[in-house]
């Protein structure tokens, strides 16, 4: 999936999973894209955020994440926004803080 940004975009769910890659596309400068999963999202929710492989940030775009649950970062990916999650799984080599 392709999410082009030509502004800011924040995301309140109750969870979030992407599948076969993710990429954040600044189209006109640098914009973010942020996930939130409220801290009072009920425990029997999902809660959880999770980036399949291969997900990206192209032309100075971010991605930030904020959840009580987890947050899993498949392998090739790359996140340079804020992280807040209850805890925090990855696998491969992925980056976190630097594009």
């Amino acid at each position: 999936m392709t999410i082009q940004l030509g502004a800011n975009l924040t995301i309140l769910t109750d969870g979030f999973n992407s599948q076969n890659g993710l990429s954040v596309q600044s189209v006109d400068g640098h914009h973010s894209l942020t996930i939130v999963v409220p801290a009072n999202t009920p425990s029997a929710q999902v809660r959880d955020v999770s980036f399949s492989a291969n997900t990206v940030q192209v032309g100075g775009s971010t991605i930030s994440v904020s959840t009580p649950g987890r947050l899993t970062v498949g392998d090739s990916s790359t996140l340079s926004g804020t992280v807040s999650a209850g805890s925090l799984s990855g696998w491969g080599a992925i980056r976190l803080g630097s594009e």
